[in-house]
Order: structure tokens, then sequence, then C-alpha cells
């Protein structure tokens, strides 16, 4: 894993700091004008991220008015999504390494998808503010500090999974330090009254059985207060049986969730280092986290190690 430093962002970025603009009140054709003459790297990654947002909402929305014209657009639709997560890990990394953004870089990763990502973005409504719920850089920091000892309990991850759309940038953080050029990307949101867990409208069958079949598995969230949406899609990752399915968020607690890839049922078992934390959920859930296990060793992380 390639850690990140411990410095400070306020000094590597006082004067970018100086001149943030957001990106909230922009829908996606602003931002991809906005963004290819964007020189203030706290500003380029704030609409890079609401890119990814919003052209994630268009791909699941399978009535959208898009005037798809092709029996099946998901080939054009990953790939340009492949490159919008490879510019989100250059972006997100280099930034949180101190070392900025290297804007034109970045631009050649995904500008030329451009036309495919205005065609099926969701093109209806604004970013939301952010793309975290209630996180700030100094959060996505401590994050991506605290991963390296969570990675020494879990070891090696074969695939990142990202809850959109506040994931997105712990996600981009995370294929920067463990050094993957894939990311899958899903979504549950209790504000969107999502019924279920949400993909692409137009999936190939295979594309999530790839990414996750026989794989170790982190999903990422921003937040957990309830565990609801986490929860919901560490269950949907486990119909395609990964090896190993592990939860982690930037804010609401720190806590690892492992399920195992022959416990597939409402049932499974999971690890976590704040008892309190699993009563509350207990409580809150009712549809997915039902028992608990603690261990000393998830418990000495809690105490000593984690922030």
């Amino acid at each position: 894993m390639r850690s990140i430093p411990n410095i400070s962002l306020s000094k590597y970025y006082q004067i970018e700091k100086k001149f943030i603009e957001h990106s909230y009140h922009l829908t996606i054709q602003d931002l991809v004008k906005k963004i290819e003459n964007e020189k203030n790297p706290l500003n380029f990654n704030d609409q890079l991220l609401a890119i990814s947002q919003l052209y994630f909402e268009g791909l699941i929305e399978k009535d959208s008015d898009q005037n798809i014209d092709k029996e099946n657009p998901w080939l054009e639709q990953s790939e340009a999504l492949s490159r919008l997560n490879l510019a989100g890990k250059k972006a997100i990394g280099s930034f949180y390494r101190g070392n900025g953004v290297d804007f034109d870089d970045i631009m050649e990763t995904f500008l030329p998808y451009a036309s495919t990502i205005l065609q099926y973005g969701n093109n209806d409504c604004t970013a939301k503010h952010r793309h975290a719920y209630f996180t700030d850089y100094d959060e996505v920091q401590r994050f991506g500090l605290n991963l390296p000892i969570i990675s020494d309990y879990i070891g090696d991850i074969d695939t990142i999974a990202c809850v959109a759309s506040g994931g997105f940038e712990p996600s981009y953080l995370l294929m920067d330090m463990m050094e993957k050029e894939e990311l899958a990307v899903m979504r549950y949101s209790n504000n969107k009254n999502d019924s279920e867990v949400r993909v692409p409208a137009y999936i190939s069958k295979n594309y999530l059985d790839s990414q996750i079949k026989g794989k170790k598995v982190l999903v990422v969230e921003d937040m957990v207060s309830t565990g609801i949406s986490l929860g919901q899609v560490m269950k949907f990752v486990s119909n395609f049986k990964p090896k190993v399915n592990y939860g982690t968020s930037v804010i609401g607690n720190n806590y690892a969730l492992k399920l195992n890839a022959n416990i597939l049922n409402p049932l499974q078992p999971f690890l976590c280092e704040k008892i309190g934390l699993m009563s509350y959920m207990l409580r809150q859930s009712g549809r997915f986290i039902r028992t608990w296990v603690n261990t000393p060793m998830l418990a000495s992380i809690s105490n000593s190690k984690l922030s």
C-alpha cells in the first residue's frame, strides 16, 4: 500500500483555499465546460467529483430522456466511467499527497470521453455539495492515514466498491493508495427512496461478476449512521459470491465489517470495533445486520490506533 504523508493540507493549499468555488449549483454541462480551464486544485477536484456523481446518476436512470439509439450502450458507458474513475484516482491521490493536481494529465485521461459523459449523464439536476455527507478534506485525509492500519488486519484487497455518490472521493483515494485501476460503483440512498441497490441500467450481466466473484472486496461509504445503506450494498455485493466482503466509511464511526462468501443470507455476522454502535445499528436497520462478533484485535485497534 502506498501510504499518504501526514501533512497539513491547509498549509499546502492555503492560497488555493482563498479562491474556493463550490460546484453544487452547476449542471454536468456547466461542469465539463468549467473544468477545462480550471487551475485551482481544490475547485478542480470538486468539479471532477461532481461530474462523477452526475454521470453515474445518469447511468442508473433507465427511463431518463437520453435518446439512446443503441441496443446496449454499456460498452461506451463503462469505458467513460472507467476513465472518469482513473482521472479521480490521479487527482485525489495527488492532492492528498500535497502534489496539487496535474491538470493536463487528468484532462487527457477523461476529456476524450466528454461527449459520452454528457450524453448519458444526469442533465436534470445539479451536483450535491461536497459529494460526501458532512465530510471535509481533513476527515478524508484521516481516513487515508488510518487505511494502512486497517490494511494490516484485512490484507490485500482485490476490488474496491464505491457507494455513490459520497463514496467517490475516499474510493479514489483508495485506488491511489492500493494501486488499483478499476472501481465497482453502486448506490443505495434513503434520501432518494431507493428500494434496492442501484447499478447502471444497461450494465452487462458478467461485469460485476468479473469484479467481485472470488475476490476480496472493500465497500467504501462516506458516512454511517444507521448502517442501512452500507449494509444493503454489502448484502448486494455478497450475492456475487466474493471471497471476503469488507466495509468501511470516512466518518460516523471507524469500523470494519467482514462477510464470508459462504454466508449469503440476511443473518450475516460481522466484526466491529464499537459495541455501542452495534446496538444502535441492530435497532435501526433490522433488515441486514443481525449478529455481531467482537474481537480483541479490533478492540485494540479501536482503542489505540484509529482516530
